[in-house]
Parts: structure tokens; sequence; C-alpha cells
């Protein structure tokens, strides 16, 4: 990889959603963080895992993230 890549978005309205899907991805052995932004005037929090910076670990950790049900895609970092 060129550069880093982070996993995400995963936005919610509720905070505890945001958190327990944290809490999930870290049982998986990954690391998350929660961002609050504002969308349209709306409070959102926005799950984002990683980062990771080779191409072997993104992968595995793809398939992982897919094998839980947990929809992410792939965003490279600037």
């Amino acid at each position: 990889l060129s550069r880093a890549v982070r996993f995400g978005p995963m936005n919610f309205r509720s905070k505890p959603d945001a958190e327990k899907l944290k809490a999930t991805v870290a049982l998986l052995g990954l690391e998350a963080s929660i961002n609050q932004v504002s969308i349209n005037s709306e409070r959102w929090h926005r799950v984002r895992i990683g980062p990771v910076d080779n191409r072997r670990e993104l992968n595995e950790n793809m398939k992982l993230l897919q094998r839980n049900n947990i929809n992410a895609m792939a965003m490279e970092l600037k």
C-alpha cells in the first residue's frame, strides 16, 4: 500500500449503537474510534477501524469484518 488505510465509515445516529459496534470490533481484536460529525445539521457518530499499512493486514481485516457481518469499506488516508 502506498498509504495507510482505514475501514469505515459506519455512521449511527445513536452514540450507544456506535459504542456497541466499537466494542464488537474490539472483541475481534481490531482497534476502532468514534468521531462525532454533523451531516445536514444532524449529529452522527462515525465508527472507523484501523489504520492498517500493509495489504495482507488489510485483506485479513476485511475478511474478518465480513465474516462477522460488519459492512465496511477500505479508505486510503490522505
